[in-house]
């Protein structure tokens, strides 16, 4: 899986035609998922304000991407755990200015 990465990023560097199409059906389906957690999180109110979904959706790949693709970390359930709840408490500590 890893040694695929390098390549899909300079595929969808390179072809316009496929970055439109991993980002309607990838990209989209993440920020939806991403959208609904957060709309939940802050309905049972652990989130005090509304977030921007492609602002955690950034810190979320790029946690991920640096986790596993520089660092070399083992993709374990407890590295999702924490890279999910840092990302929560760095949107908390957001001010209202970094969120829509």
């Amino acid at each position: 899986m890893a040694a695929a990465v390098p390549g899909l990023l300079a595929d969808l560097a390179h072809e316009p035609q496929l970055r439109e199409h991993f980002k309607t059906v990838f990209i989209a389906s993440e920020r939806t998922l991403i959208a609904e957690l957060l709309d939940r999180a802050r309905t049972r109110g652990e989130l005090t304000q509304t977030a921007d979904v492609d602002l955690v959706h950034a810190l979320l790949l790029g946690s991920v991407f640096a986790a596993l693709f520089l660092l070399d970390l083992p993709p374990t359930p407890e590295l999702a755990q924490d890279l999910g709840t840092m990302t929560a408490t760095a949107l908390e500590r957001t001010p209202d200015h970094g969120c829509s």
